[in-house]
């Protein structure tokens, strides 16, 4: 049907504790490029997880600010 259904945030949860897990168990063995870009991909997946969170619970976004 081309629709998207609704994100599946335990998935979510669970992937991004990997790529959490990933990140502290190559401390110190990444370039400081591999090291910023699995920061920033963590940083955004955590932002994106918690507004899908807030959403599916009916609370109000978080102030951007």
């Amino acid at each position: 049907t081309g629709r998207r259904g609704p994100p599946d945030l335990e998935a979510a949860g669970r992937t991004i504790a990997l790529l959490a897990l990933l990140e502290e168990k190559t401390a110190g063995n990444l370039t400081e490029g591999e090291q910023a870009f699995l920061a920033r991909v963590l940083a955004e997946l955590r932002q994106r997880f918690l507004s899908a969170r807030r959403e599916r619970s009916g609370l109000p976004a978080a102030d951007p600010s």
